[in-house]
């Protein structure tokens, strides 16, 4: 099962890690897209970091899980 409304921090995503599958996360990646598209490089770096961040919130609510 995987869910994925509203999902905008590490927390969140962890919160959602711990009950389902999958944590999805579309409109605040696509808002970090949004809001560097003037400066392409920046828009990547931000995003690789946002991704990880999230990542890393999922990661620790499944450590022992």
């Amino acid at each position: 099962v995987a869910v994925g409304f509203g999902i905008n921090t590490p927390a969140q995503a962890a919160a959602v890690a711990k009950l389902a599958d999958a944590a999805v996360v579309g409109t605040a990646v696509v808002k970090v897209i949004a809001d560097n598209l003037k400066q392409p490089a920046e828009a990547v770096a931000k995003t690789h970091k946002f991704i990880a961040e999230l990542a890393a919130g999922v990661r620790s609510a499944r450590v022992g899980a």
